[in-house]
């Protein structure tokens, strides 16, 4: 290992997002017990599966993942706009009362939209401005330059056989896609 390598930080992009939503609560452009619906309008009036009421999921809800929301929609699915995804979130179905029960959710990945929605600045663009550049984090990013993949370390997870570790095959670190809140930060 080198002092400057680079490692996927995975949920630790959670912590991030979280913090960036909060510097907007702090300057008076959210409220933590805003209804979503007030930023996301497909929030509005959303039901349990089985078609009943539910309360409104609140920021509180979906940054403490007891909104009731699917699981996140990762990676693989970031081809659209946070926008496009925060929509699709808003449009499901939740899978329990918000506030009954904790459940790891797509909550910090509509954390993300709502940063933008209060900013006025892509999600990215504001995470690297208000926070990467004043803590010169210069090597912390949602797409790696070719220069930066030459110092990505592996990735590993648990083997087959007890006491292995096999690498975790991930996307084109350099390639074009949505930046994911909830778990596509890249940092040393």
């Amino acid at each position: 290992m080198e002092p400057d390598d680079i490692f996927r930080v995975a949920s630790m992009t959670k912590p991030i997002t979280s913090t960036a939503l909060m510097m907007l609560v702090e300057q008076g452009k959210l409220a933590i017990d805003d209804p979503v619906s007030k930023h996301i309008p497909a929030f509005a009036g959303q039901k349990l599966k089985d078609g009943s009421a539910a309360r409104s999921v609140t920021i509180r809800d979906i940054v403490t993942h007891i909104a009731g929301l699917a699981a996140s929609p990762g990676a693989g699915n970031l081809d659209r706009s946070l926008a496009q995804i925060a929509e699709a979130i808003g449009s499901a179905p939740l899978e329990f009362t918000p506030g009954s029960k904790w459940q790891y959710s797509s909550g910090i990945t509509i954390a993300g939209r709502l940063v933008e929605i209060a900013s006025g600045e892509a999600y990215a663009d504001y995470v690297k401005r208000h926070i990467f550049y004043p803590l010169k984090m210069t090597d912390s990013t949602f797409r790696l330059t070719d220069a930066q993949v030459k110092r990505l370390a592996t990735t590993y997870k648990p083997g087959k056989e007890k006491g292995l570790l096999e690498a975790v095959e991930i996307p084109d670190p350099t390639g074009e896609r949505t930046p994911d809140p909830s778990g596509g930060l890249f940092s040393t």
